[in-house]
């Protein structure tokens, strides 16, 4: 704490330089206050205090910004009709925003009206906002979160949001192209909500419709399917490893085409028999059309029966944890990266590619779309199909599914 207090002419003082990113939003590059006395425990005591409030202010402007400048936001967005004054010419309004302004400090007071009257709006004051109202994963909303935060500490206004400005940050981010496509759009999807909103003016997007190229001039890195051999040579790995459970997780990805959270999600009520078939019934998947069942194939309905006998958390892969956001493919996913990279599979390979291995063998079989879609959980695009079919049945479905085949050896 010794270094943020300074003895000028026998007083003491706070002082505490201002980040970088919010120099702008102070007008200052270093905050001093007076802590009003000459003996230094208490001055270190009271600028614990100041010290704090300051560094708790930064946090807030960060995270959304202040509390008076979300009211600010609040009376800009109001668009009611106002009484006016005849001989001052201020509306009822106006007359509000200064008599808040007066009761800030000067500085503050002085954004408020800014804020207010639509002069200036901080980038992130309605971050939580849109978050909160986000129909979305939690996992996504604090990828977004990240993205937009990240945004507003280089540009800490909209106004400072320009085409050129925009067009320069992307220049510089040293991301890949897909990491920058997906944050940019999570910044061009907050634009338009504020713009729903009419907490700005309106105008284009700066943030959508661009294009992202890396420092190489690579561009986007496109998602390989595995070959059968590949997936083959994948599960011969893991159980040479004695990972039983990843073996376990590519055996139903090359007999399902499932999603690795939905098979990881797979309860052992889940498995069921319908029309006289062992299914799978998948529930926990990411959109409405993922909701499906799916008959298992011959050579995966033993592990399935095992899996089940011996369960003793209720999932049929068991003794999986959940991370922060809820998934249990978290770290079973990690060790699929772990294993693909010693094999020599790189960054355009991922679980997700035994998925399209599914998809690409079902095409080259003749299999239609959409079956293929009602097997792996894809929407239907056509409105005969996708609005009114109830799907394929069950025997049509496994009966497609009876036509992957691998040359696993005889332990799968």
């Amino acid at each position: 704490m010794s270094s943020h207090i300074q003895l000028r002419s026998g007083t003491y003082y706070a002082r505490l330089n201002v980040p970088q990113d919010l120099r702008l939003h102070w007008g200052k590059s270093e905050l001093i206050q007076s802590l009003k006395t000459a003996d230094l425990k208490i001055a270190q005591a009271r600028a614990m205090s100041v010290v704090g409030g300051w560094k708790q202010e930064f946090q807030q402007l960060r995270s959304g910004g202040d509390s008076f400048e979300r009211q600010a936001m609040e009376v800009r967005m109001d668009t009611d009709e106002h009484r006016i004054n005849q001989d001052t010419g201020m509306s009822d309004k106006d007359y509000y925003v200064e008599h808040v302004a007066d009761h800030l400090p000067e500085d503050k007071g002085n954004r408020f009206r800014q804020i207010a009257m639509g002069k200036l709006t901080p980038f992130g004051v309605l971050l939580e906002d849109f978050i909160a109202q986000w129909n979305v994963e939690a996992k996504t909303k604090s990828m977004a979160r990240t993205a937009i935060t990240r945004v507003a500490n280089v540009l800490p206004t909209i106004e400072q949001a320009t085409f050129r400005r925009v067009g320069a940050l992307i220049a510089e981010d040293l991301t890949s192209v897909s990491t920058k496509r997906k944050n940019y759009g999570f910044v061009a999807q907050y634009w338009q909500y504020l713009d729903d909103r009419e907490a700005i003016k309106g105008g284009k997007n700066p943030f959508a419709n661009r294009k992202y190229k890396d420092k190489s001039g690579a561009t986007t890195l496109k998602r390989q399917a595995f070959s059968k051999e590949h997936v083959v040579q994948l599960y011969k790995e893991a159980l040479s490893h004695n990972d039983s459970d990843l073996a376990f997780l590519i055996l139903v990805g090359a007999y399902t085409g499932a999603r690795i959270e939905e098979i990881c999600s797979l309860k052992v009520p889940d498995l069921q028999e319908v029309e006289g078939i062992l299914c799978l019934k998948v529930i926990e998947t990411k959109t409405n059309a993922g909701v499906r069942t799916i008959p298992a194939h011959t050579h995966l309905l033993p592990h399935l029966l095992q899996r089940s006998r011996e369960s003793n958390d209720g999932y049929v892969l068991s003794g999986l944890t959940f991370n922060k956001y809820k998934d249990r493919s978290n770290a079973i996913g990690k060790r699929f990266g772990r294993l693909k990279h010693k094999l020599g599979f790189g960054d355009e390979y991922v679980f997700h590619s035994i998925r399209k291995t599914v998809i690409t063998i079902f095409e080259n079989l003749g299999v239609s779309e959409g079956l293929t879609a009602d097997i792996v959980g894809h929407e239907k695009k056509t409105m005969t199909y996708g609005l009114y079919s109830a799907g394929h049945s069950i025997s049509n479905k496994a009966a497609a599914i009876a036509r992957l085949e691998y040359g696993f050896t005889s332990n799968a």
